[in-house]
């Protein structure tokens, strides 16, 4: 075959295949308008009718609601004092020093050494700015006290991380319960499930491991466990959880409701251009 026929060959296959797409078009994109206009008057009714149980609200009032959902579940950092902050990196480093002779496999001997040397830049940093002429001990009562209220700062800050993504798993597993097993967007719903799933363990294990330095009287819970951890409805949440109540659930559902209906009316927009080009052809 001369190359000159090759290209012929190439330009009826492609002529062929867009005339195929576009028969397909002409009955796939009124099904999607179809989909996205039912999608989008779901979506409203359901919003009017929990809208008119918070009377007085508006929606320009649901959007700041939307964004300062957003800001809550964004990771905040911790405000720990300089006395704070030193006496944990003094930990740090001491906790560094004794696990460095126990023996360790040589990856674990890397992760102990680069927290150490972290530590160290931080108590010498410390330690300059603020005039530390004797490096303070950690057996006084004064930096047991710092060491205390740091480690239950970081602790806190854990719990509300947790609390954030069992929040959100739930939002989640009530929108995989809406798709059929096997469909696309409960694949990639059941496989952020699991993501979710492996940060509430990783912080579960995290807190567990701050938990024993924060003496017993603490409000904060002695111990968790990932069943607890991942239900919204457990106790936990109800005793050491106060951003995520019936309120904050019916403001999170109106302004996903809103959210829905918005790109449902985007996705119709977009849908309509085509379809306007498919009947004029």
């Amino acid at each position: 075959m001369t190359p000159s026929h090759r290209s012929d060959l190439l330009t009826d296959a492609l002529l062929h295949y867009s005339k195929k797409v576009e028969r397909k078009q002409i009955t796939l994109l009124p099904q999607r308008l179809a989909k996205a206009a039912k999608v989008k008057e779901e979506a409203r009714a359901e919003f009017t009718a929990l809208l008119q149980s918070v009377p007085g609200t508006t929606i320009t009032a649901v959007r700041g609601w939307g964004e300062d959902l957003v800001n809550s579940l964004e990771k905040t950092s911790i405000s720990l004092s300089w006395e704070e902050a030193y006496v944990e990196n003094l930990h740090q480093l001491e906790l560094g020093r004794t696990q460095l002779e126990a023996p360790r496999g040589g990856a674990q001997v890397l992760e102990v050494v680069k927290r150490t040397e972290r530590a160290r830049r931080q108590v010498d940093i410390l330690e300059r700015r603020h005039r530390v002429r004797q490096r303070w001990s950690l057996t006084t009562t004064d930096s047991e006290r710092y060491l205390t209220a740091a480690m239950e700062k970081r602790a806190q800050a854990v719990l509300d991380s947790v609390s954030n993504l069992a929040f959100e798993r739930k939002f989640m597993c009530g929108l995989m319960a809406k798709y059929a097993e096997g469909q696309t967007i409960a694949k990639k719903l059941s496989r952020q499930i699991h993501k979710l799933n492996s940060k509430i363990r990783r912080n579960v294990k995290l807190y567990n491991l701050k938990r024993p330095v924060i003496p017993s009287s603490s409000t904060l819970p002695t111990l968790m466990t990932f069943e607890i951890a991942m239900n919204p409805e457990s106790g936990l949440w109800s005793q050491h959880s106060v951003s995520h109540d019936a309120a904050f659930q019916l403001k999170q559902r109106l302004f996903v409701l809103l959210s829905l209906h918005d790109r449902a009316s985007e996705e119709m927009n977009i849908i309509k251009r085509p379809v306007c080009r498919v009947r004029e052809d």
